[in-house]
């Protein structure tokens, strides 16, 4: 977790789903990033419940959480590509 005085950068959550679904599910945001199709529940879920991978989804998202207010955003590192390869 990265933090300052003001904010929080966090993993995600089960607890943020519902508000990524109403996020990520705007199409009117749609040029602003990656998604040209809706999320649905099922795959959010899997995603906060950790089961992603920077190397396979190529995609990294955090919550943004503000300590003045309860206000919260999300932050998503899209289409990563590694410098080097991966030994497994």
């Amino acid at each position: 977790m990265l933090k300052n005085q003001t904010h929080r950068l966090r993993a995600i959550e089960p607890g943020d789903v519902a508000s990524l679904l109403i996020w990520e599910n705007d199409a009117s945001t749609w040029w602003l990033g990656t998604s040209i199709a809706p999320y649905s529940e099922a795959v959010m879920m899997k995603f906060a419940s950790g089961d992603h991978d920077l190397y396979r989804d190529k995609q990294l998202r955090f919550m943004l959480d503000t300590k003045v207010n309860s206000d919260k955003g999300e932050s998503c590192i899209n289409q990563y590509t590694q410098p080097y390869k991966r030994k497994n």
